[in-house]
């Protein structure tokens, strides 16, 4: 081996390890792809690629060692540039709030983001290679409508909208295929977007449209039997001034109209919940608001035997509020009070309670017993 291999060495580190090299192959070792900073003739720096290995004559003694350079300095800086732009690359596809990866046509995943880890609670081992399906979906094959599945026919990007086991929620996917040079299919990016709370704001959305649907049907229906329901009170209050009619059937008169005013005043106090109104404050009494929210739920909770108890303080003076918005809460309130009764108990007792705060005269919000 020519000792002129030193000659360009700079540092003394690498000068050390060239004279080690030098002995180790005198010593029978061979040596593939070291890796050498050197010089070239012109004086400029390279980088070489060096393969050494002894050289032995017929009775197996080494009499020299034979060294193969090879300039890679250009490949070097190739390398370089790829892993920087990888590096760049991943910096904005970690940074995706959204679920992305690489999938093979076999359906494997080649590649993930840092969110899909996170989403699902996998580490990128856990993702590599495994099935798509598998991963997103928790079954053993793909799914029914699969967009991965519809992309390899169709050969444009296809999505869908699924409830995913393993994410416990609603995801959007989208699957866009990768084309080669012959625009043939290797594989795709495969893109999972969370929507749940979307899915969660529609149910709300649609819910409160029916409720508002169902205001004004009730309105409707409220109109229309009030107008009958006046004719009954009307004409009930004449009879019952007439002299000449039996003491039963003035009894009877007595009873029609007092269960006639019952029914205008539940109609009267679903025209007043159903109607659509801009928010107004104005002096309002909670007693009578709590009182006419009640009413609205009487059948039901006589259906259901509860009891309904009423601890009203008088004393309780009349607030600035909307009385409409008031009467909303406070039948939230109520159903929820029905609903924890009704599992546990055959029937029971609703305590409603409102009274004035200790320390001031603001009425506090009311209180509900479940018992």
């Amino acid at each position: 081996m020519d000792p002129s291999i030193l000659r360009n060495v700079a540092r003394p580190e690498d000068r050390r390890v060239r004279r080690k090299t030098i002995r180790d192959v005198f010593a029978g070792k061979n040596f593939y792809c070291l890796e050498w900073a050197d010089c070239r003739a012109d004086g400029s720096s390279c980088i070489v690629r060096v393969d050494t290995l002894p050289l032995r004559d017929t009775q197996g003694e080494i009499i020299m060692g034979i060294c193969a350079c090879n300039d890679i300095s250009e490949q070097k800086r190739n390398e370089e540039l790829l892993i920087r732009a990888a590096q760049e690359w991943r910096v904005p596809f970690d940074a995706m709030v959204d679920s992305v990866s690489i999938i093979d046509t076999i359906c494997r995943i080649k590649r993930s983001n840092k969110t899909t880890t996170q989403m699902f609670g996998l580490t990128f081992g856990d993702l590599i290679h495994r099935s798509y399906y598998e991963i997103f979906h928790g079954t053993r094959s793909p799914i029914k409508n699969c967009p991965f599945q519809t992309m390899l026919t169709s050969r444009t990007s296809e999505s869908g909208e699924f409830y995913l086991d393993n994410l416990k929620g609603w995801a959007s996917i989208t699957v866009d295929p990768i084309l080669d040079a012959h625009f043939g299919i290797v594989g795709a990016v495969h893109i999972v977007r969370d929507i749940t709370e979307r899915k969660q704001l529609q149910k709300q959305l649609l819910q409160s449209e029916k409720m508002f649907t169902l205001g004004q049907l009730i309105s409707g229906v409220a109109h229309e039997l009030n107008n009958p329901m006046t004719g009954i009170l009307g004409f009930s209050q004449l009879l019952m001034t007439s002299q000449d009619l039996p003491r039963q059937a003035q009894q009877y008169l007595s009873k029609i109209n007092r269960e006639a005013e019952r029914t205008r005043g539940i109609l009267q106090n679903l025209l007043t919940f159903a109607r659509q109104r801009k928010p107004e404050k104005r002096m309002v009494r909670l007693n009578e608001i709590v009182n006419r929210t009640l009413e609205l739920r009487a059948y039901e909770m006589n259906v259901s035997t509860i009891e309904v108890v009423r601890k009203f303080d008088p004393k309780i003076p009349p607030l600035l509020a909307d009385g409409h918005q008031l009467q909303q809460v406070f039948l939230n309130i109520i159903i929820n009070a029905e609903q924890a009764v009704l599992p546990s108990h055959d029937g029971g007792r609703l305590t409603t309670a409102l009274h004035l705060s200790q320390h001031n005269i603001r009425a506090r919000r009311p209180h509900y017993c479940c018992e």
